[in-house]
């Protein structure tokens, strides 16, 4: 079996995690050359604290208590445990190594997750409509003529929902400070803490690990609109709308001790 072939039988419930494990193993030690050690991640209890999936208290839906961290084989001659500790892999070393995608998440227009957005791109649901009011009034700046000064020709938009939801203490954020946080930041935190349940892991297995977080955004205008609101000069504002704060919030959070960047390089961010 091919090591797709294995993860899908164990995510199925067609082979144990432990015969998943074994057969990962076996499958890397045929593939291993001479003089490259390979080692598996043991397993952990994650049962002090289970990550809530969406850092919403009025939506939040514990995974059960007990996860057991993904197994990791790595292929390099450096331990699993010397990479958590942050020990230097040898370029070398390091180029072969794979890329596993172990936890995702995601919000988008007419879908809470990535499974139902995921279902609208198979059945071509349309997720663009006219603008509604609650968002803003299109009368102020719609115009159909393209060349109309200080208007645009277009009304539509795919939109998120439930963008102003957010539980700032269950991140340990004051809710003055959160009142100052780009929509952003607030989304970014809570898909993130959705991504790292999604593959597993409690906050205590993350604490003080060599997890990098690397974030593609671009500035909005959410700071525009404080200023409008006669808000202006207090330091929740650089907070709540710098782009290296939002990479580095759930950083801060989990207490991560990897690289935190954030990548504005426009549209593809």
């Amino acid at each position: 079996m091919t090591a797709k072939e294995i993860i899908a039988a164990f995510r199925s419930g067609q082979m144990s995690e432990e015969e998943a494990v074994a057969r990962l193993t076996s499958l890397y030690r045929q593939k291993a050359t001479p003089g490259v050690k390979a080692e598996a991640s043991s397993h952990v209890d994650a049962s002090d604290i289970p990550l809530n999936g969406s850092g919403n208290s009025q939506n939040a839906s514990a995974k059960p208590a007990s996860i057991p961290l993904h197994k990791q084989v790595v292929d390099t001659q450096v331990s699993a445990p010397a990479l958590a500790r942050g020990d230097s892999v040898p370029a070398k070393e390091s180029a072969s190594c794979d890329i596993a995608v172990i936890g995702m998440s995601g919000r988008f227009p007419d879908a809470a997750d990535v499974e139902e957005f995921w279902s609208n791109l198979t059945t071509g649901r349309d997720s663009v409509r006219e603008v509604p009011k609650s968002r803003w009034d299109t009368d102020k700046y719609y115009d159909p003529n393209p060349a109309a000064p200080g208007k645009t020709y277009s009304k539509w938009a795919g939109l998120l929902e439930d963008i102003e939801y957010f539980d700032p203490l269950f991140f340990n954020i004051s809710p003055l400070e959160a009142e100052f946080m780009d929509p952003q930041q607030r989304l970014f935190l809570q898909e993130a803490w959705r991504a790292f349940e999604d593959a597993g892991y409690a906050p205590s297995a993350l604490s003080g690990t060599q997890c990098g977080v690397f974030v593609g955004v671009s500035s909005g205008d959410y700071q525009s609109l404080l200023t409008e609101a006669g808000i202006d000069g207090d330091a929740y504002m650089l907070l709540g709308n710098a782009i290296a704060i939002l990479a580095g919030r759930i950083g801060y959070v989990l207490n991560l001790k990897g690289p935190s960047v954030a990548i504005d390089t426009a549209s593809s961010s």
